[in-house]
């Protein structure tokens, strides 16, 4: 008959050693299709099949934010609000707070 505590000491180490190699498969499986995704996409770029291009960029860029989503989230002090993507009409929107100008001022010209 197996000690209790021995027995638990096994469980806790296997559970260890599977959760260790699920994350290093998760590594190397995003890692595999971050490449693959670039391969395609400079397949798609000499083809010339803009569309496709797009949307591989999206989708490379999506996993980026992701990444960096993940990696901020890490931080001690991390703030949800410093996520967001600097875009130039948000460096408008800044701008406008500087110069004491409201938001109903902005008018979008089509």
């Amino acid at each position: 008959m197996i000690d209790c505590d021995l027995l638990l000491e096994i469980l806790v180490n296997n559970i260890r050693n599977d959760l260790v190699s699920f994350q290093s498969y998760l590594c190397k499986k995003q890692k595999k299709d971050i490449l693959d995704l670039l391969t395609e996409l400079n397949l798609r770029k000499e083809e010339g099949n803009l569309k496709e291009v797009l949307h591989l960029e999206k989708s490379l860029s999506d996993i980026v934010d992701k990444k960096a989503k993940i990696e901020f989230e890490k931080l001690k002090n991390f703030e949800v609000l410093h996520m967001e993507k600097i875009t130039p009409f948000s460096t408008f929107l800044n701008w406008l707070n500087r110069v004491n100008l409201k938001v109903s001022f902005v008018t979008f010209e089509t």
